[in-house]
C-alpha cells in the first residue's frame, strides 16, 4: 500500500506533472488528479499537493519534491514499509 497523494490537472500543467511523471516517486505514490480541489488561491500562486490529507505547497518543483520524498520516507517509517 502507498500513500494517498492528490493533485489538481491545473496546477499539474503549470509543469508539475514532470514531477510525477517517470519519476523514482511516482512508484511509491498512489496518484489521483481532479479537475479541482477547491485550493484556488494557492493553486494560482505556488505548487502543491495533498499528500494524505496535509497541503503541501511550494514556490518550486524542486522544493516540493523535496517535501515529497521527505512524507514519503515519513510514511514508509511509520508503516514499516
Amino acid at each position: 500500500m502507498n500513500p494517498l497523494v492528490e493533485v489538481c490537472d491545473q496546477n499539474m500543467a503549470k509543469g508539475g506533472r514532470t514531477l510525477f511523471e517517470d519519476s523514482p516517486i511516482s512508484e511509491k505514490i498512489d496518484l489521483v488528479s481532479y479537475g479541482c480541489t477547491s485550493n484556488c488561491d494557492l493553486c494560482a500562486q505556488k505548487f502543491f499537493c495533498i499528500f494524505e490529507g496535509e497541503i503541501l505547497s511550494s514556490d518550486t518543483l524542486v522544493e516540493l519534491e523535496k517535501m515529497l520524498v521527505e512524507k514519503i520516507a515519513e510514511w514508509e517509517d511509520l508503516n514499516g514499509e
